[in-house]
């Protein structure tokens, strides 16, 4: 299961995405299909806890963060989505309790992405607990 949430800042603006190390494998598989070709588009997120949907699109230009629609859309180049498959795939052969990875792409002003295993319970991504 995957839990997606945005926590917008003036000083460190952050997407969490909390998970189990079969969530993060999952994460990484989609990522790496993304890198393949075999799909330009991806949704992340789980309806058994209400959180944030991310779209994770393919796109030919530098990698982005916007919100739209009530989703949120990451925007990768399929070298991205191949380099944050990858790191996810190292963190989940770790196979730690509990820890997280960055994922970032070297861009000013961009959001990053952490995800994490172990760090938070699902009631952290409960509506009253991200206000």
């Amino acid at each position: 299961m995957l839990s997606v949430a945005h926590m917008p800042s003036d000083f460190h603006p952050l997407v969490l995405i909390h998970a189990d190390l079969v969530g993060v494998t999952e994460l990484a598989k989609i990522l790496d299909s993304l890198a393949d070709g075999k799909s330009t588009e991806a949704l992340v997120g789980s309806n058994e806890v209400k959180t944030a949907a991310l779209v994770i699109q393919v796109v030919e230009c530098e990698g982005l963060f916007a919100e739209v629609d009530d989703a949120l859309h990451w925007y990768l180049t399929k070298e991205m989505a191949a380099n944050h498959a990858s790191d996810l795939i190292g963190f989940v052969s770790r196979n730690e309790l509990s820890g997280s990875v960055i994922l970032e792409n070297g861009i000013l002003d961009e959001t990053p992405i952490k995800v994490t295993v172990g760090e938070f319970d699902d009631a952290f991504f409960t509506d009253s607990a991200l206000q």
